[in-house]
């Protein structure tokens, strides 16, 4: 008994240490670093706990003919609060915007954690696999044009996508592969997001469109209010 006792204390500290996991009644609360680990410093990486106050935001955006005549050509960020309370529209057209909407979806991601709560229920997987995200919304994926958004609406990416190619990244997510596109599908946290009890997933997708059609980041969050529901899902940003 004792030594079973240890070795599931054991595996409760490693879980904490990846993952910054909370357990209360029975449900997980959790936090995947990992998913932030390829774009931060070691330093920054270690300092990161889940909180936006704790990610490290220092970076510099060209402005666009749109933005106020007070701000300079380049803006620089210091900190969350800064990127969320920005409005996206007055960032340059290209890669500046591009970079800037995908650093906006991580300090919402850990904005909205740092405030959720323990949920009360949980009828998600315990783990992303690839046949979960076959069985995920189509609409998952960010639509990169009206016509991407119409053709999704109504199926899985399962049933949009029976070619679909699915690996394991190294960030505690899911990489796949269509014949026109890449999609990264990052889990940040497991928690209940929106006070109705029930808990949900925070996931990051970045949609590339082969074919220079463009690509995008959003935020989602899923969730399942029964075991033999289906996968609802919520824009965030």
């Amino acid at each position: 008994m004792r030594d079973r006792l240890a070795a599931q204390a054991s595996a409760g500290i490693l879980a904490l240490f990846l993952w910054g996991t909370v357990l209360a009644t029975g449900v997980e609360r959790s936090f995947n670093k990992e998913a932030f680990k390829p774009f931060l410093t070691t330093e920054a990486f270690e300092a990161l706990n889940g909180t936006p106050e704790s990610f490290e935001v220092r970076r510099k955006f060209l402005v666009s003919s749109d933005a106020p005549s007070s701000l300079d050509q380049k803006v620089l960020f210091t900190s969350c609060k800064e990127v969320i309370d920005f409005n996206q529209d007055w960032v340059a057209a290209g890669r500046h915007f591009r970079d800037f909407r995908g650093l906006k979806v991580d300090c919402k991601a850990l904005d909205i954690y740092s405030q959720s709560a323990v949920a009360k229920h949980s009828y998600l997987p315990a783990e992303l696999t690839g046949q979960v995200v076959k069985k995920l919304p189509s609409l998952v994926v960010p639509p990169v044009s009206s016509e991407d958004k119409a053709r999704r609406r109504g199926n899985t990416l399962g049933e949009l996508h029976p070619e679909l190619r699915i690996i394991a990244n190294d960030r505690g997510g899911m990489t796949l592969n269509t014949s026109d596109s890449e999609v990264d599908i990052d889990l940040i946290g497991r928690a209940d997001v929106d006070g109705d009890g029930y808990q949900d997933w925070l996931l990051r997708v970045f949609h590339d469109f082969i074919g220079g059609r463009g690509n995008i980041t959003a935020l989602v969050c899923v969730t399942r209010m029964g075991s033999s529901r289906q996968f609802e899902l919520d824009r965030l940003y």
